[in-house]
């Protein structure tokens, strides 16, 4: 895969005769995530449970929000399989978006993944980073209602009692402004 670079000029270099391009202000977004790298290979290595390859491709400047054409990210891969110590690395080193991205097959989350294949310690650490326990997929199910479905009670409690907290602290923010 090519990789492109590009220069940010700034606007007196714009007006002089530089061959630079200018990039555009882009509003909300970090310049860095808009000069990372994506490939299939940050995916792979997540899938093959190798921590060490994706770390080696995230200090090369790939994106940890790579995604596959499944539109999912490492994280899903990484919840879904178990890898907890990739999940971990992912919850550290990626922006906070990739917690509530979803895939565009089912618009499931990392954590409806992982409730959904009983992975009780990494719907914790998606828990504890934030993830959104209300967050419904196309069929209408939160994590909860899929860790029910798996048959997985104590898991299926354990979301509602953190989807109930996190309801409480919507609604303590939203009187508080």
């Amino acid at each position: 895969e090519g990789e492109t670079a590009a220069t940010i000029a700034s606007p007196e270099q714009v007006n002089s005769s530089s061959t630079s391009v200018a990039i555009p202000t882009v509003v909300g977004a970090d310049v860095g995530c808009l000069l990372e790298k994506h490939s299939d290979s940050l995916v792979k290595a997540v899938k093959l449970g190798d921590l060490k390859m994706v770390k080696e491709l995230h200090s090369a400047g790939y994106s940890l929000l790579s995604i596959d054409t499944l539109g999912q990210t490492a994280l899903h891969y990484a919840a879904r399989l178990g890898h907890k110590d990739i999940v971990r690395y992912l919850i550290a080193s990626a922006p906070p978006s990739i917690l509530d991205m979803v895939d565009t097959k089912r618009e499931q989350t990392a954590l409806h993944q992982s409730a959904a294949n009983c992975r009780r310690s990494i719907c914790c650490m998606l828990v504890a980073a934030g993830s959104g326990l209300t967050k419904r997929d196309y069929q209408d199910h939160t994590a909860r209602d899929l860790a029910r479905k798996a048959d997985d009670e104590e898991l299926a409690r354990y979301l509602e009692k953190n989807e109930q907290s996190q309801l409480m602290m919507c609604d303590d923010l939203e009187t508080t402004v």
